[in-house]
């Protein structure tokens, strides 16, 4: 459990407003995947069931029976809640309405160890409405000392009613502190992690990831693959044919090709030249189909992973071929 430097403007903001007792029962983490949203959760969570300063929020002891417990996930008032395994050992695609239900009662209880009650929800996106509807009653009547921290890796894709209840806390994904703190993990070049942050959407955990396993010069390589798939001198099944897709990092490669093309982030902010005729709702809709698979797949959905990738892929060859009979004609 960490509080990474990302997080710490926005603990410090959660600080204030617990010294002024106006921290909020409902707070939403949005930041994206491999950001550590989820270590910070429970640092938070820590922080505030910390026996040795309960009326503060502060950084937690690690040495009281609370902060014990926590280590151990087994305190009484503090409450995770993720996709279930079904029978075949696979994880369901949502988070149901009973897994809620039963939340919302045990947050009426009296916390076991005389302090808060705190829930955290590994993703808004995986409940279903039953289950917004459900929680939407604790997070506008919650009980005192009552806090349940959702987390998303798109706020854009949050409900409206579930926003409007919640702070938003969003980490400061800046250069200036997530590049000293990749330097310190990894002391690789700046060279080596101003590329891994940009494969890695700047997400400081994937980078640091990707450095550790010597993934970026395959992932310099399959994008490249893809540049010469929208340039129509390579095939969609070549590409397949030269693509590992029992590496579990692909799909992961394959969201990063489209977030730079989308927002920009592969040249300085600006997008490269070679993608200026592309018309962006084509590639917009294809980031979102990638997207979608990777939740159903780390869902346990069934879907055909080579199908599903070999129709991305006629996709953008099909772009491309758009785009050369344009300029040709």
């Amino acid at each position: 459990m960490n509080c990474y430097a990302w997080f710490e403007k926005a603990y410090c903001t959660l600080q204030k407003a617990a010294d002024q007792q106006r921290l909020a029962h409902g707070l939403l983490i949005a930041a994206p995947y491999g950001s550590g949203k989820l270590d910070f959760a429970y640092y938070l969570a820590k922080s505030l069931l910390c026996e040795k300063h309960p009326d503060r929020l502060t950084s937690p002891c690690c040495e009281c029976k609370s902060c014990l417990l926590i280590d151990a996930e087994t305190h009484p008032d503090f409450y995770f809640i993720d996709t279930l395994v079904d029978s075949k050992g696979k994880k369901k695609q949502s988070i149901g309405v009973d897994q809620i239900r039963m939340l919302n009662d045990s947050l009426l209880e009296t916390a076991q160890l005389g302090g808060w009650r705190i829930a955290v929800i590994s993703s808004v996106t995986a409940m279903t409405t039953s289950s917004f509807n459900s929680l939407l009653k604790t997070l506008e009547e919650p009980k005192s000392r009552t806090m349940i921290i959702l987390l998303t890796d798109s706020a854009a894709k949050v409900p409206a009613t579930i926003k409007s209840r919640c702070q938003m806390v969003i980490p400061d994904l800046n250069n200036g502190l997530v590049k000293p703190w990749l330097k310190v993990q990894t002391s690789a070049s700046d060279k080596v992690i101003d590329d891994a942050l940009v494969y890695s959407d700047n997400s400081p955990i994937r980078a640091m990831k990707a450095i550790q396993d010597n993934e970026l010069e395959e992932v310099r390589t399959f994008h490249e693959s893809l540049d010469y798939l929208l340039k129509n001198k390579r095939t969609p099944q070549e590409v397949l044919d030269d693509t590992d897709l029992e590496n579990e990092q692909v799909w992961n490669w394959l969201a990063s090709y489209f977030y730079q093309i989308n927002f920009g982030t592969a040249s300085a902010g600006k997008p490269v030249e070679q993608y200026k005729h592309l018309d962006m709702k084509h590639t917009f809709k294809l980031y979102d189909k990638v997207l979608a698979y990777q939740k159903a797949r780390f869902s346990g959905s069934n879907l055909q992973s080579k199908l599903q990738f070999q129709a991305i892929l006629i996709q953008w060859f099909e772009i491309g071929r758009k785009i050369i009979h344009i300029s040709n004609s």
